[in-house]
């Protein structure tokens, strides 16, 4: 098929029981110029067989077939086999609303952007609840972005108005934007989606936000939002909060936006270091068998004054975007700011 407007992008590993319902939400979409390409990564249940039955049927569906290598590997595998004007990376065990791509494409194409937002929704598995969970996972922004802006602005007020959601699944891409800044999943590692989330955004030149709930995010046992803390998670972390803090220093970002990137790095920060101290002792052993260049990393991290620092001015920088003299100046600001964006774009 020529001109695909969007690549759809699903690592699958060991879904079985979940693929069908996934690959039905994407092959029935309103917009049919898309290309599915499934990337299984050393499946040992039917999952391939699932794929290979709906590539019979759908000529749209592509399926590469690799050794276990993580979902990273295999999301970087189907990017570079993807031609699509626009890349989504969709998880295989969750649902799209059936004219997502096309409201999503829409709006995109028409106004040129490096990355589109929406929001999404959880359910659970008929054996779990909300209540079976440690935590909660919040798919739906509580406000529209919908201007056009530049990436570090929306980053900023996405961030300091609790907005701010780490999913891939929860954008459009454009494919150019990704291969000309370098933007791929960082491999052998997992929570590889905060460190894609932030190089997507801080880098855009062209951002916006669709209010608009499309994304189906299913809960269930034993995926990687439900699992108990490992060295693996632990190791995720830091890894991304280290490579977020390189590219952020080679970024030459406003210093309100620094702000918001510190308030995002003190949290990786406070995860990671909870994590440690609630690690069984075996696993906290694997921290110190790190390689050495990692471990005086982490040791230096766990030890220094960063958190304090960056938690003290996220702190400063939010009670100054929720005072009420903030909220009225930009209030007096919209039409300016409007009229600024309508020329800009």
């Amino acid at each position: 098929m020529h001109n695909i407007k969007i690549s759809v992008v699903i690592p699958v590993y060991n879904v079985a029981p979940f693929l069908k319902e996934c690959l039905d939400s994407i092959v029935n979409q309103s917009l049919k110029e898309i290309e599915i390409i499934c990337v299984d990564d050393g499946s040992t249940d039917s999952s391939l067989n699932i794929l290979e039955h709906f590539a019979a049927i759908h000529p749209s569906i592509s399926i590469i077939s690799q050794e276990n290598a993580g979902q990273s590997a295999a999301r970087n595998r189907g990017f570079k086999q993807a031609t699509g004007q626009y890349i989504y990376f969709m998880d295989a065990d969750d649902k799209l609303d059936l004219k997502a791509l096309e409201q999503l494409y829409r709006k995109a194409s028409e106004n040129d952007l490096d990355v589109l937002y929406f929001d999404g929704r959880t359910f659970y598995e008929a054996n779990m609840s909300a209540n079976d969970l440690s935590e909660e996972y919040y798919f739906t922004r509580n406000r529209s972005y919908e201007e056009i802006t530049n990436g570090p602005d929306l980053f900023l007020h996405l961030k300091n108005d609790g907005n701010y959601i780490v999913s891939p699944c929860l954008q459009i891409t454009s494919r150019e934007h990704m291969i000309r800044h370098n933007i791929h999943f960082y491999e052998g590692i997992i929570h590889e989606d905060n460190l894609f989330a932030i190089q997507c955004l801080l880098s855009a030149a062209r951002a916006s936000h669709l209010k608009s709930t499309l994304f189906n995010r299913r809960v269930r046992a034993n995926s990687t939002m439900t699992q108990s803390h490992t060295f693996n998670h632990f190791y995720g972390y830091f890894v991304c909060f280290i490579q977020m803090q390189a590219f952020c220093q080679r970024l030459a970002l406003p210093a309100t936006v620094q702000q918001a990137v510190n308030l995002e790095l003190s949290g990786i920060h406070h995860t990671l270091s909870k994590i440690y101290y609630n690690l069984p002792a075996p696993e906290r052993e694997k921290v110190d068998g790190m390689q050495p260049t990692d471990h005086y990393l982490y040791s230096n991290l766990l030890n220094s004054e960063a958190a304090y620092r960056y938690t003290k001015s996220a702190i400063l920088l939010r009670n100054i975007y929720q005072s009420k003299s903030y909220k009225l100046a930009r209030l007096i600001t919209y039409l300016p700011r409007l009229i600024r964006n309508l020329i800009n774009s």
